[in-house]
């Protein structure tokens, strides 16, 4: 079988070429002990029932002084704190190196 001067170049070429797979070290995972979680699942706890609780507060309100006693305002105002709480607790497990006040105290 004969090899023709197109796929000799070729194999040549691949071998020049050839990708080598480079192991790249990926930054260590940074373990959360469960002291610092359980921390963070009781201000999200506590957060999530001020703002759902503000919010609450507020529709209502809203509701009898403003929208003669609907519901609308009360469900929306619920809403938006439920919202907001569930935006800070996402942001608040995600973060790994954030020292809140209250921790930076202790220490």
């Amino acid at each position: 079988m004969a090899v023709t001067a197109h796929e000799e170049n070729h194999d040549s070429v691949a071998s020049r070429c050839s990708l080598q797979a480079k192991v790249i070290p990926l930054a260590p995972a940074v373990i959360m002990s469960e002291k610092e979680l359980g921390q963070k699942w009781d201000r999200c706890l506590a957060d999530c029932a001020i703002k759902v609780g503000t919010g609450l507060g507020l529709g209502i309100v809203f509701s009898v002084v403003f929208f003669k006693r609907r519901t609308s305002p009360i469900a929306l105002g619920t809403g938006i704190g439920f919202g907001m709480a569930y935006a800070n607790c996402q942001n608040d497990l995600s973060s790994h190196y954030q020292l809140h006040r209250a921790v930076a105290k202790e220490q």
